[in-house]
């Protein structure tokens, strides 16, 4: 995603942006990355078991001096208890989640959240209840805005709705 900037009367109500993203329509490690003033937030979304790119992407940083602090999500049933406190400390969480909205991780994710008290915002961007029809996984991603252009303006319609 890159850089998020904000009008400067928006500034004191974010902390940082975060991207929680779905598994991959295919065996592939995805890579999503955004950044806010100081904080630069980047995370993988992957159905691979070995998690080597990860651990050389973030071992380079670390060698390279960079702070790393990971959150890891190896499971999804159930959603690890530190994953739950880590997200419950921000006030806006966006999912982008390439299955199903509906029974999928990001709604398990956030029906806890909201057990738990969470008063923040969410929003979650996934397949809806429809058959997805054979497709480039360019062209799926771009219909149900999992691409890049529909992230990012996802990202800014959510925020403007949520700090207006």
């Amino acid at each position: 995603m890159g850089a998020m900037k904000l009008p400067e009367e928006m500034i004191p109500f974010i902390d940082r942006f975060d991207i929680y993203m779905g598994i991959p329509f295919s065996p592939r490690t995805n890579c999503a990355i955004i950044s806010f003033q100081d904080t630069l937030t980047i995370n993988f979304a992957s159905c691979i078991k070995e998690t080597d790119v990860e651990r050389y992407f973030f071992t380079k940083l670390v060698e390279d001096g960079v702070n790393v602090d990971i959150i890891t999500l190896n499971r999804i049933r159930p959603i690890p208890e530190d994953a739950i406190n880590e997200a419950m400390e921000r006030k806006n969480i966006l999912f982008f989640e390439e299955g199903s909205k509906y029974g999928g991780v990001a709604e398990r994710f956030s029906s806890i959240l909201m057990t738990k008290g969470y008063k923040g915002n969410v929003n979650i961007t996934a397949v809806e209840e429809e058959f997805v029809p054979q497709s480039s996984v360019d062209s799926a991603l771009a219909k149900y805005k999992l691409d890049t252009n529909g992230i990012v303006n996802t990202v800014k319609s959510f925020l403007k709705g949520n700090n207006e």
